[in-house]
């Protein structure tokens, strides 16, 4: 795990690799880890009878939580009003 993605096995055959770009949400239920893509799949990570897989899920998700937290705008950017309405009413003649 790094800040570009993250590559998990979990046995000999089974392997877990995805750029962080590519994941809109990471859930831990348990021992189970599930991923969510931007493309819209889901990929669940049994860590159940695996070595410090408490540590796993927790190293897993601090990366995951820095990694798709959303960034804030470049210094100098114009920040948008939280309310684009004017004060006053627009009267229209009658």
């Amino acid at each position: 795990m790094d800040e570009r993605g993250f590559d998990l096995r979990t046995s000999p055959w089974s392997r877990t690799r995805l750029a962080w770009s590519d994941v809109a949400d990471v859930r831990a239920a348990g021992q189970v880890v599930t991923v969510a893509t931007t493309a819209g799949a889901e990929t669940r990570i049994d860590l159940r009878g695996t070595t410090h897989g408490e540590v796993v899920i927790e190293t897993l998700l601090r990366h995951a939580r820095a990694a798709l937290a959303p960034t804030s705008p470049p210094p100098g950017s114009p920040i948008p009003d939280a309310d684009p309405a004017p004060d006053d009413p627009i009267v229209s003649p009658s």
